[in-house]
């Protein structure tokens, strides 16, 4: 609620004033995008992104000094802060409805933003200790122990606890975190989707607003043939947003390059570009055509393998809450249309050269990017979709 959010915004404020972080990154890297901290009695580290908002927002935690030891002590124990925030999360608003007390979490009371809670329960999932050995595992295990409806409540995304972006509200990256391999918000999600309204709320100059709301319009006009594209709460053109994002970062990730400097977060570093360079560093002629051909491969390479291990069309989607239940926060009251949400999926299927019906690459398509032999595994399975035609197939990877 705005209440709480209002308290943790004036303690990471007073937070920032008493431990000023410098700013860091990788060896070289001009972005610099995260924070160091170094405080007495709590420990030192490294943080961007996710850390901020995991330990802290998602759990109503606005004791700073305990969101900082808990970083700590998941960075010490080599624990995803996400999924740990999430399976926490979960456990506190099971504490919070009754379906589960202190008997079930030894004794340690779930209660939102409480320290003991939070900092308790990571060290028992670390240790694999009473409750935390339940927190530990995969979330499917985890449902199953707790039993009583709790399935009702797990906030995640094929297996995996979701980031706490609210995907309700922005539906370009709704749709990213439903149809992406593993719907986190780096593998799949189009940054570019939620950038107009990013001006809208952080440049007060009117005329410089303006001017960067037009611009970032007319470049998402561009992508998606639509300026509804650029409507974050919209569902039109965000397919192709997703897919433009999902091709820049496998490219990033073939070249090992970071997902910050590429167009997945709008930076000049284009497909363009990583051929020029790929090609000075290797003598050999690179064009980005081929780097976007290898990204299409790559993607299908990883969803024939989900198919094969059981996905469906149906396993690409959200949290049954997201399509009924509105969000309380302060910036939108939003939740997914059901019928749109799934056009979202058929728009994003027919740009990747999927079948519409199933979410399976065809035989045609993936013969188009050199994978008859995983065609010919799909057929052996029986999971090979209908034929689709072969121009489909080669515009997919164009």
């Amino acid at each position: 609620g705005t209440e709480w959010e209002d308290q943790e915004k004036g303690q990471l404020h007073k937070f920032f004033q008493a431990h000023l972080p410098r700013r860091t990154g990788c060896f070289g890297c001009p972005m610099r995008c995260m924070n160091n901290y170094s405080i007495p009695g709590l420990g030192a580290g490294v943080v961007s992104c996710q850390h901020y908002t995991e330990l802290s927002w998602k759990l109503r935690n606005s004791d700073l000094d305990a969101w900082w030891q808990s970083v700590v002590l998941c960075q010490q124990y080599g624990i995803d802060s996400i999924s740990v925030s999430g399976m926490i999360a979960w456990s506190m608003e099971l504490y919070q409805r009754g379906i589960i007390d202190e008997k079930d979490t030894d004794g340690i009371p779930m209660a939102w933003g409480d320290r003991r809670a939070i900092l308790g329960t990571i060290e028992k999932i670390a240790n694999r200790e009473g409750f935390g050995d339940v927190l530990a595992g995969d979330v499917p295990t985890a449902v199953k122990a707790v039993g009583r409806g709790s399935e009702e409540y797990m906030m995640h995304v094929k297996g995996s606890p979701l980031y706490v972006l609210n995907s309700r509200n922005f539906k370009g990256r709704a749709l990213a975190a439903a149809v992406g391999p593993r719907g986190d918000h780096i593998r799949s999600s189009p940054a570019l989707a939620a950038s107009k309204a990013a001006a809208e709320a952080t440049i007060f100059d009117p005329i410089e607003r303006e001017t960067a709301v037009k611009a970032i319009v007319e470049h998402i006009e561009g992508i998606t043939g639509t300026p509804l594209g650029a409507e974050p709460l919209g569902y039109e053109g965000k397919a192709a947003l997703v897919l433009r994002g999902e091709n820049a970062e496998a490219i990033a990730d073939m070249l090992l390059n970071c997902k910050w400097h590429t167009t997945w977060a709008e930076m000049p570093f284009t497909a363009e570009l990583s051929a020029e360079l790929l090609t000075a560093g290797t003598g050999r002629p690179w064009t980005a055509d081929y780097l976007l051909n290898r990204a299409a491969r790559l993607r299908a390479i990883e969803r024939v393998y989900d198919v094969r291990e059981g996905l469906t069309r149906d396993h690409d989607t959200l949290p049954k809450r997201f399509f009924g239940e509105p969000y309380s926060g302060r910036f939108s009251q939003d939740t997914l249309d059901r019928e749109k949400f799934e056009r979202m999926k058929d728009e994003y299927y027919e740009l990747r050269g999927w079948d519409r019906e199933t979410g399976v690459p065809s035989r045609e398509y993936l013969e188009s990017l050199g994978l008859k032999s995983i065609a010919d595994e799909l057929d052996r399975l029986g999971k090979l979709p209908a034929a689709l035609p072969l121009e489909a197939a080669v515009m997919a990877n164009s």
